[in-house]
């Protein structure tokens, strides 16, 4: 054999070797299991279903992790799944998922070790029902783009939590005036359309006036309303409702100035109903336009009521805070409103990683942390006084915009980084349970905010004795890290069909759960014996707790 062949030979195997290496050093990879499970309509099998998984922690902004279709018989399997905490639902627009109870988090909870797989998620689905009518206005011409509002109602005529779709409780009419609300379960419901000036008070649309609510069949009072029945797969026709003349919504109008009296443009306008007890309230507030070079705004398409209006200062926190400033509509624009805005307080200092030593991963952490601020006042009538802020490369961190009082800054972003506990805030070595003291316009520095970092997990039985819970009860266990801020409780985990639950990133130290302060079955909330236990979490690796909830009666104490 020549030489040169010797060396081409020589350098083929180095090649090959070099190539092999990585792959032979490389760590193995996580095993990764699978689910199983069948749907089914009444006694018959329901194929051709979708059935999408999700991972738990990422709602609502979720990808899929898994999808498959039921086969003829029915059945489903999800497949290569790491291990992880997930939700399983069926995918049918106009089915009924019998075993969903919760419209914002539909299916079932699933928690899911390595390489396990988990067998028995089964469903049920029915066929839903329908409900269609057509709104008109009071010349019986077809009201177009009109929202239809749907409560479901229990045997006694109360609003209950429903199991269907969210976005289906409202309904919007076609160009005739029609509407179709498809995929209701059977049941009870009240059907209206128009807005109530008793409500929120927030605008959705851009019609210049608004209907008042009226209930089928053309009643003003809900007490009044005829309740549709929908059975399932049965369809509700000619639900109907008449709408009186467009009523008139009004202007608001003023400027926003500064404490010299000066007017401050590029600011946006907020206003939110004012409630009985004093505070605002609803599920908001509303969006008005910015001011102008001169500090002027203007908000349309009001409607009457007791009013706050205010300068939103979630985009421009750094800088100012703003007064609110009350206000009534009844019949007729309301202009001249001033409102001030103040420069803020500021909280500055630095985020600190207990848990690990490593920097590479204490900067990627750092850079997955947001902090906000609030220092809002219940009950009274404030403005929302939040900031955000991100913390630096560094760790550093300033938070601005605050108006005095005590300011509690917590650790947010959804979902909220893997592996990180907020545990305490520290002024001067000392800690800040009940929030910073801030005065106006001060600037309070050298905070420590500290967070824990771990890779601990602790997988968790649940075991239900003497007794049964109602179908389709959903239980919650909280996990809170014994020394650190009592309100810090970690997001809440479902506990699946199985009975188990899983909790992860947690560093090491002494945990509390809490199992049972509420859950949710078919009538509303259930309350069930509250259970406490404390477990124990190393650095590292994995730890098992079992946790007995007991439904026997308590003894009375005269009891023998």
């Amino acid at each position: 054999m020549s030489y040169l062949t010797r060396a081409l030979i020589l350098a083929t195997l180095v090649g090959a070797v070099s190539i092999l290496a990585p792959a032979q050093s490389s760590s193995p990879k996580a095993a990764t299991g699978s689910i199983t499970g069948r749907i089914t309509n009444g006694d018959k099998a329901a194929v051709g279903v979708a059935v999408v998984l999700y991972p738990a922690e990422e709602w609502p902004r979720r990808k899929p992790t898994a999808r498959a279709v039921t086969d003829q018989d029915g059945r489903f399997t999800l497949t290569n799944i790491p291990a992880g905490r997930y939700q399983i639902t069926p995918i049918a627009a106009d089915m009924v998922v019998s075993d969903n109870n919760d419209s914002w988090r539909p299916g079932k909870p699933v928690n899911l070790a390595a390489g396990e797989t988990a067998e028995g998620f089964d469903f049920q689905i029915t066929r839903g029902g329908v409900i269609t009518g057509r709104i008109t206005d009071h010349e019986d011409k077809p009201v177009i783009g009109e929202r239809i509002s749907l409560e479901s109602l229990d045997k006694n005529n109360q609003p209950q939590r429903s199991n269907f779709n969210y976005s289906r409780q409202f309904m919007d009419t076609d160009d005739r005036g029609i509407y179709r609300v498809y995929g209701l379960p059977a049941g009870r419901y009240r059907v209206s359309a128009g807005e109530d000036p008793k409500g929120d008070g927030l605008r959705f649309g851009g019609r210049r006036g608004f209907y008042p609510k009226v209930y089928y069949p053309n009643v003003s009072e809900p007490a009044e309303a005829k309740i549709v029945e929908v059975l399932e797969g049965g369809e509700a026709t000619d639900i109907n409702i008449s709408l009186g003349p467009l009523a008139q919504a009004y202007t608001l109008s003023g400027r926003v100035v500064n404490e010299g009296g000066e007017p401050v443009p590029g600011l946006q306008l907020g206003y939110g109903k004012v409630h009985e007890g004093g505070g605002l309230g609803g599920v908001g507030y509303g969006m008005g336009m910015t001011t102008n070079a001169r500090g002027e705004f203007r908000i349309d398409n009001v409607l009457p009521g007791r009013y706050a209006a205010f300068v939103v200062t979630r985009d421009v926190g750094d800088v100012f805070y703003s007064d609110s400033v009350s206000f009534e509509i009844s019949d007729k624009d309301v202009s001249g409103i001033e409102i001030k805005v103040h420069p803020g307080a500021t909280i500055s200092g630095h985020v600190v990683i207990e848990g690990t030593t490593d920097r590479n991963l204490i900067s990627r952490l750092l850079q997955q942390i947001s902090l906000y601020s609030n220092t809002e006042t219940p009950g009274q009538i404030s403005a929302p006084n939040w900031a955000q802020a991100r913390v630096s490369a560094d760790g550093s961190f300033r938070v601005g915009g605050l108006k005095p009082g005590k300011a509690r800054v917590m650790m947010g972003g959804w979902p909220p980084p893997k592996g990180l506990t907020q545990t305490r805030i520290e002024r001067g070595g000392v800690e800040q349970k009940d929030g910073i003291e801030v005065g106006a316009g001060e600037q309070v520095s050298g905070v420590r905010f500290v967070v824990a970092y771990g890779v601990a997990v602790i997988r968790g039985q649940v075991n239900v004795v003497n007794g049964t819970l109602p179908e389709n009860v959903r239980l919650i266990v909280h996990a809170r890290r014994q020394g650190s801020d009592t309100s810090q409780f970690r997001r809440p985990v479902e506990i699946d069909a199985r009975g188990r639950f899983t909790i992860e990133g947690l560093a090491a130290g002494e945990y509390e759960l809490a199992l049972g302060s509420w859950a949710r079955g078919p009538g509303g909330e259930l309350r069930i014996p509250e259970v406490r236990q404390s477990v124990t979490v190393s650095d590292s690796g994995e730890t098992s707790v079992t946790m007995v909830v007991d439904l026997a009666p308590p003894k009375r104490e005269d009891a023998p």
